[in-house]
């Protein structure tokens, strides 16, 4: 009865340590939200770039597996490339043990200290930002509470005798150790609590550091199950990405197995004779000498995670997912993926209303399927994002965060409505070549003149949206007072010339159509810069 109220209060010290390490990672987020999105936005074939992506996105979200997670949905979506994934997982890796240094110094003074000012913010701050840093202040002082907690727990006399008994015994049994590193961080589905128990034991002088050598190798290889589990379901590049993770690891234990002894004297050399900080640098060097072993091996390994069974991800966009449900792990990374999906729904409708005004123009029926295609892919575009955005509501709890989804689901209405309208330009198109329907030179002109500033406003909506740009949403103002009274001109214009003879009734109908879906495309152009201008959430 006794050992297992000890046993309880340590899982449930480790279960206080992982709530403020995903609360501290909430904070963070929210507080880097414009980073994030820069840096998922540079992303290049660099794979120091990716590694940096990698790196800073752990240190953000304090999990090395939400970051592969991530990495994994990214792939799925088509967004980054295996080899991204690579770097992106090597860079989790290297930020794991950095993180973790935090664990080895005497914190008691600060942990107060986070707490009042983290609940002080919380109750009396309005502005968002602060809350957000009342989350980061508070969520460190919850992992500061949860590792004296974890302390206490192990400190307990008989408790830390069984434990020294326990760990005497895994100098020895090094594959035992490995099984018992890879054992905790599975149930704990964190290295960074594996590594928090190991500290505290080494700080009440249970366990050395050799014995806590093979317990760090299988951390390692432990915190892999969290993305191979979550590969489940997942593409086929998905799952490379969580098998690719699992092969990185275990590449660096089976090569450093045998370099432990170096490793460990490196470790106890520059440690000042600190034994929790011993074990944090042991930690620290071995995912470094990884990162080194593994980087030359990368593209070997991501061949040979095509054992794979399944075909390879086919990259015709209306059979592929775009926005994978992983990514709603990180709330400010998914936003920004549906943002440049709703940008590749903006640059279709455009594509689509230059070539249908175009083929009405020449009188060219070459473009038909190539807009059809574009049609589809804009109506296939719509429902993955509306299916997203739903999903991702129910993952933002903020109101800035609902309201920037609000606006999100504005745009790409609007954007349907110009695809349809662009749909209705090529149908006119294709009657005026089924039944070889003329235009006079006026009217095509008039066409070309409305046309102008129709585009105009189009380049205006999208690219006010894609920068939260308030001053270039302003402008459309003006455009659509020039669309419509050239709408009106024109119309006027082309009943005298339907008096004089100048054209047929079936060619007049023709016109007077295309220019009143260009005026339609035109307030739908003035709605999206609307949305910028009236929403205070959006970047």
């Amino acid at each position: 009865m006794k050992l297992s109220l000890e046993l309880l209060n340590l899982f449930g010290s480790v279960a206080l340590f992982l709530f403020g390490v995903k609360l501290l990672g909430e904070g963070l987020e929210s507080v880097a939200r414009g980073k994030l999105r820069e840096l998922i936005g540079r992303l290049t074939q660099n794979p120091m770039g990716a590694f940096a992506v990698g790196l800073f996105l752990t240190l953000v979200l304090q999990f090395s597996s939400a970051t592969v997670i991530l990495a994994m949905g990214l792939v799925n979506s088509g967004i980054i490339t295996l080899a991204q994934a690579a770097g992106i997982v090597l860079g989790a890796n290297l930020a794991t043990p950095l993180k973790n240094h935090i664990l080895v110094f005497d914190t008691s003074f600060f942990m107060p200290v986070f707490f009042l000012i983290g609940a002080y913010l919380y109750i009396f701050a309005k502005e968002k930002k602060k809350r957000d840093l009342a989350l980061i202040f508070l969520g460190l002082g919850i992992v500061l509470a949860g590792l004296r907690f974890l302390e206490l727990s192990i400190s307990v006399p008989e408790f830390a005798h069984d434990l020294e008994g326990i760990t005497a015994s895994l100098g020895d049994n090094w594959f035992f150790a490995l099984l018992l590193g890879i054992g905790l961080t599975v149930l704990l589905q964190s290295s960074s609590a594996t590594l928090a128990i190991l500290i505290m034991l080494a700080a009440n002088g249970s366990i050395s550091l050799s014995a806590s050598f093979p317990i760090i190798l299988g951390a390692n290889l432990g915190t892999t199950s969290t993305a191979l589990l979550s590969s489940i379901g997942a593409q086929r590049d998905g799952k490379r990405v969580a098998l690719l993770h699992f092969l990185f690891n275990l590449t660096g234990v089976l090569v450093l197995l045998p370099l432990s002894g170096v490793l460990i004297d490196l470790s106890a050399r520059f440690s000042n004779g600190s034994q929790p900080l011993q074990i944090a640098n042991l930690h620290l060097l071995f995912n470094l000498a990884m990162v080194l072993v593994v980087s030359p091996l990368i593209r070997p390994l991501i061949r040979l995670t095509d054992i794979l069974p399944g075909r390879r991800q086919d990259v015709e966009v209306t059979t592929s997912p775009l926005l994978d449900s992983r990514m709603i792990t990180s709330p400010t990374i998914a936003e920004e993926q549906v943002i440049q999906q709703t940008l590749r729904m903006a640059d279709y409708a455009r594509k689509n209303i230059r070539m249908a005004v175009d083929a009405f123009l020449q009188k060219d029926d070459r473009d038909f399927d190539e807009i059809q295609g574009n049609e589809d892919y804009i109506n296939y575009l719509e429902i993955q994002i509306t299916s997203f955005l739903v999903k991702l509501s129910a993952a933002e709890p903020t109101e800035s965060g609902q309201g920037r989804l609000t606006s999100i689901h504005h745009v790409i209405a609007d954007l349907e409505k110009i695809g349809d309208l662009a749909k209705s330009i090529q149908l006119l198109a294709k009657e005026r070549v089924d039944k070889q329907e003329e235009i006079s030179e006026e009217a095509g002109q008039e066409i070309v003149n409305l046309y102008q500033y129709v585009i105009e406003a189009i380049n205006v909506a999208i690219d006010s949206f894609r920068y939260g740009d308030k001053n270039l949403a302003s402008t459309v103002y003006d455009l659509e007072r020039q669309i419509g009274r050239l709408e009106g001109t024109y119309r006027d214009q082309h009943i005298i010339r339907l008096n004089r003879g100048k054209c047929t009734t079936t060619s007049g109908i023709l016109f007077l159509d295309v220019i009143s879906h260009l005026k339609r495309v035109g307030n739908h152009c003035v709605n999206i810069c609307e949305v910028t201008l009236k929403s205070r959430h959006l970047p």
